[in-house]
């Protein structure tokens, strides 16, 4: 997992900047550089590009697997899935413990299944801060499995290496929590080059609209200088000269300006021109991923307090009582020395009466 952050990060004082940075934690889909992601798009429910003219769609509409320079198929699709999985086996580790007819605290309870819907969420809608529970987490716990294999083989641990790796997991709790929220407030700025309306197209939309007024004129004339022919010829009895009056020179005479008006635009050949566009996008970019992250934070709240309580109870409580009980015996070991001081005393007292008793007589 560190190799796959480390080909797909980019470096802030690069090229691309910090937006560059910004963008290649916050997109996982795509190839490297800035413009370059892929992201869903719930309105067009579809994937899209900023560049679209860049990439190809599989058959399934989704991204090639074969894209290289994200975060997603670098590596953390593979091992998020397994670490995904892995948390199935702290549920079976929490089974084991009651099948040993021990009591499971609430703390495990609720750190083992809440951990298993928290990593299903984020692989599910693919969401872009799973990656540092994926990576910090499983340091952290490799290192926890690593105490417990070692305590099962009665091997003697520091109770400073026990109170550090409580120390660790609250402060990957808070870290993760407040990455991950960010999240949902970040958004960068990115400028895209986009095609431009060509001249030509502007001048055919007049001649378009030109022609069309056009022809509506000629109808609506034509359209009347019939009718007052028909009911002329009608007043004077000749229904039959009514009937015949010219009807297709309209229909002529109405589209003889349409046909022509595609010759206008035929001598016009320009090449297509791009301008610069600034767009600003945001981090995330489904409801999905923002369920993920919120689910993530949520469980999270709880479990600080839970761990946090733990180490008190733990470490200083159980410090302060420790060192109480040593400070009641440390007194009561004086008391005993100081009782036996006053009786050696008192004897040798007694034993100097005695002698003094035999000398007088």
């Amino acid at each position: 997992m560190f190799g796959a952050l480390k080909r797909s990060i980019q470096n802030p004082m690069g090229p691309a900047g910090l937006a560059g940075t910004v963008d290649s934690l916050c997109k996982v889909h795509g190839v490297t550089g800035l413009n370059n992601a892929m992201s869903y798009n719930a309105s067009l429910s579809r994937w899209t590009a900023e560049l679209p003219t860049e990439f190809i769609l599989t058959s399934e509409g989704i991204p090639d697997s074969t894209d290289l320079g994200r975060l997603w198929n670098e590596g953390l699709a593979f091992y998020g899935w397994f670490f995904y999985l892995s948390k199935f086996y702290e549920v079976l580790d929490t089974v084991i413990i009651l099948a040993k007819g021990k009591r499971s605290s609430t703390l495990q309870t609720y750190h083992h299944a809440g951990a298993m819907m928290c990593m299903w969420a984020g692989i599910r809608f693919m969401s872009p801060p799973i990656w540092m529970f994926v990576f910090v987490n499983s340091g952290i716990h490799a290192l926890m499995y690593t105490y417990y294999t070692l305590t099962a083989f009665s091997v003697p641990i520091p109770q400073a290496l026990k109170r550090s790796l409580t120390t660790m997991q609250i402060i990957q709790f808070l870290v993760g929590a407040t990455y991950a929220t960010v999240h949902s407030f970040i958004s960068y700025t990115v400028t895209v080059q986009v095609p431009s309306i060509p001249a030509t197209v502007s001048s055919v939309v007049s001649s378009a609209s030109v022609v069309a007024t056009s022809a509506a004129a000629i109808a609506t004339s034509t359209g009347v200088s019939d009718l007052i022919k028909k009911l002329l010829y009608r007043a004077v009895g000749q229904e039959g000269l009514a009937e015949n009056v010219n009807a297709p020179a309209f229909s002529q005479a109405a589209q003889a300006p349409i046909v022509s008006a595609p010759s206008q635009a035929k001598p016009h050949s320009h090449v297509p021109t791009y301008v610069t566009e600034t767009r600003t996008i945001p981090c995330i970019d489904t409801s999905g991923q923002t369920f993920a992250i919120w689910l993530n934070v949520v469980y999270l709240t709880p479990l600080t307090f839970l761990f946090v309580r733990f180490f008190i109870k733990s470490y200083i409580r159980r410090a302060n009582a420790v060192g109480k009980k040593a400070g009641r015996k440390a007194s009561f070991v004086a008391v005993e020395k100081g009782a036996l001081d006053a009786l050696k005393g008192v004897e040798r007292e007694m034993s100097r009466g005695e002698k003094a008793l035999a000398n007088g007589h």
